[in-house]
């Protein structure tokens, strides 16, 4: 069980990094295309719906970044106690600390 804490460690690490990336990168992604429908707009109407969504979608994003952030740091704490054996069963209190 200790071997597998240890493992799943290892999965922390590397989760964390990997998802902020995968997040950003769909961020920028979903703002591209909010830039290609505002390009394709003919009409004023249009321009300014298609701003506003682009706004919305550069807030919304902003927000689910930020929050997550601190989130991958945590999964990177908690990988690295995992990956030291801090969590490993068979520990006394005194050992502990």
């Amino acid at each position: 069980m200790n071997t597998l804490r240890r493992i799943f460690g290892i999965v922390w690490i590397l989760l964390a990094p990997t998802s902020v990336y995968l997040m950003v990168s769909n961020a920028l992604e979903a703002v591209t295309k909010a830039n290609k429908i505002i390009a394709a707009a003919t009409t004023d109407a249009a321009k300014a719906a298609a701003e506003a969504a682009k706004t919305n979608t550069i807030l919304q994003w902003s927000i689910i970044i930020i929050i997550f952030i601190p989130i991958a740091v945590g999964l990177i704490i908690f990988g690295k106690y995992a990956l030291a054996g801090e969590y490993d069963e068979g520990m006394t209190q005194k050992e502990a600390f």
